[in-house]
């Protein structure tokens, strides 16, 4: 029958990348299954010749530990949030025990590795509490928009899942079973006759109406089954019909709502024209390996004539003119493979890693580095500042919905993905301009963290708390101390003595100016060495 749900132009026309993408990650065994997508092979090559030539390649599977690596660098340093809720609902945000910074990573990696991927905020009647859905981009089916309050929002999104259900066959067994879940708006009436948008969610069950074949085989929705709606839901919150669907796209854009390829996927591409030419070179030096025999100027109907070669061999020709010999491969075209694929590796490391890659030692300084650095990566960093934004938004309902206020909440992903530690000499200098009173304490405690001298989720107030815990001991501070607690006294003392007389400065016409550095000369009880 006709396919009840089908998936929307976008999502269709990156479904080969996902697939490929999910494939390289699987592993060698998955790319052999599904040989045929990635390799031609050669005009005459029956399938288990192709299957031996595949099989016996060392695959070299580079595109998931470029993604790896990628978000390893995201993750070097921990996300910066603020959600002012209870640390139970940090640490199991998805009902499964992953912490939000677990969760994010996800969210990070399939962004990096397929392009896109999504949040669905749900609510558990039963556990009285709301948690996040984590939507993989094979899941995405369709999805449509609406612009009716200025600005772009969900008005349908629908994925599918696979769920394990009891086989009404035999009740020992497990089946998995095919469920499409629809989330749309739609239009009901208040308690007051006005019309409101609510979200409905409906779930479908796919019922196939042949076997299921018993070996891998993408076409497998291809075969006939029937969707049946299995249940419908009208939601609400705070007894109110909830109007808007609580679900956050994440994309490498800031508009959300665009379903794009991974900024990654030239790698991924990269990656299958690698493992292709790899197979070309095993094949070549399969063929070519061992030497072989030829003879010339014998009779071939001569039923001596030798076929086989070793040391236990002995060949005897009886015609004069007979020669022989052995074709021996000059090795020319494994070279050609070799140099190739060199370039290949160069070209993937070159488009798909270059924040990655490790500097010499040089004397560059922390500042031009930095500049270089950005320069480098502002894709990437773009990239992490719009899901940083998505992620926050998915959190402020998720913390509207434990009934916390969310105005403050926050969620910002790392995006300095270089060290660059802050010379001795930046730092002498640093300290100098703080006690100079030319800059803020707060400002030097600031440009520590980009030094990476302070840990960088650490605050000033924690700062300041572990400093006045563990105080630094100075004999000459405290010396400094007494005396300019013992100059506040005289000082007040001539105050009283000189009030309301010429030597009053506040009255004297021509007041003396204090002397500069002199003892007189103190502010709150500290000397100018204190300063």
């Amino acid at each position: 029958m006709a396919f009840l749900f089908k998936q929307n132009n976008e999502i269709e026309e990156v479904q080969d990348s996902i697939r490929q993408n999910n494939d390289i990650g699987a592993g060698k065994k998955q790319m052999i299954i599904n040989m045929n997508y990635y390799y031609a092979g050669l005009e005459l090559d029956s399938d288990t010749q192709k299957l031996e030539r595949w099989s016996r390649t060392p695959m070299y599977l580079v595109y998931p530990y470029v993604v790896g690596s990628y978000t390893s660098s995201i993750y070097k340093k921990p996300p910066q949030y603020v959600l002012n809720i209870d640390d139970e609902y940090i640490e199991n945000v998805d009902l499964l025990k992953n912490h939000i910074n677990e969760y994010t990573s996800s969210i990070v990696t399939q962004v990096l590795k397929q392009g896109f991927c999504a949040t669905i905020i749900d609510y558990s009647d039963k556990l009285k509490r709301p948690y996040l859905i984590f939507i993989k981009p094979e899941q995405f089916v369709s999805f449509r928009t609406k612009n009716d309050k200025g600005y772009p929002e969900l008005s349908q999104f629908i994925y599918s899942e696979m769920e394990e259900r009891e086989d009404p066959s035999d009740e020992f067994n497990l089946v998995l079973t095919k469920v499409h879940y629809v989330w749309d708006i739609i239009e009901v009436e208040d308690e007051y006759g006005n019309p409101v948008d609510q979200v409905r969610v409906r779930k479908y069950i796919r019922v196939t109406t042949e076997p299921d074949k018993s070996v891998f085989d993408r076409n497998l929705d291809k075969t006939e089954h029937e969707d049946i709606l299995e249940e419908t839901n009208l939601l609400v919150r705070d007894l109110k019909p909830l109007s808007s669907i609580p679900i956050i796209i994440h994309g490498k854009n800031a508009n959300n709502y665009t379903i794009e390829k991974s900024v990654l996927q030239d790698v991924s591409d990269l990656n299958i024209d690698l493992i292709n030419r790899v197979v070309d070179q095993i094949e070549v030096l399969h063929l070519t390996a061992m030497p072989t025999p030829y003879i010339t100027g014998a009779d071939p109907n001569d039923p001596d004539i030798p076929t086989t070669i070793g040391c236990s061999k002995l060949w005897i020709l009886g015609e004069p003119d007979a020669k022989v010999g052995l074709l021996e491969f000059t090795g020319k075209a494994a070279q050609a493979h070799s140099d190739y694929i060199e370039e290949l590796k160069d070209v993937m490391a070159v488009s798909g890693a270059q924040i990655l890659k490790k500097s010499g030692v040089s004397r560059e300084t922390a500042t031009s580095v930095l500049i270089r650095t950005d320069q480098e990566t502002a894709i990437i960093t773009s990239i992490v500042q719009n899901i940083s934004s998505q992620i926050t938004e998915a959190l402020k309902i998720y913390v509207e919905w434990l009934g916390k206020p969310n105005d403050s909440v926050e969620y910002h992903l790392n995006s300095d993905f270089i060290s660059v530690t802050m010379e001795p000499n930046a730092q002498i200098a640093l300290v100098r301009s703080w006690l100079d009173g030319a800059i803020s304490h707060k400002s030097m405690f600031k440009k520590m963290k980009e030094g990476e001298l302070i840990a960088s989720d650490k605050s000033f107030e924690e700062e300041m708390i572990d400093i006045k815990k563990n105080p630094p001991t100075f004999p000459a501070k405290e010396k400094d101390a007494e005396v300019a607690a013992g100059m506040a006294v005289l000082d007040a003392k001539l105050t009283t003595e000189t009030a309301g007389t010429n030597q009053d400065t506040n009255n004297d016409p021509n007041p003396t100016p204090k002397i500069k550095g002199s003892n007189l000369e103190t502010k709150a009880g500290k000397t100018n060495l204190q300063e």
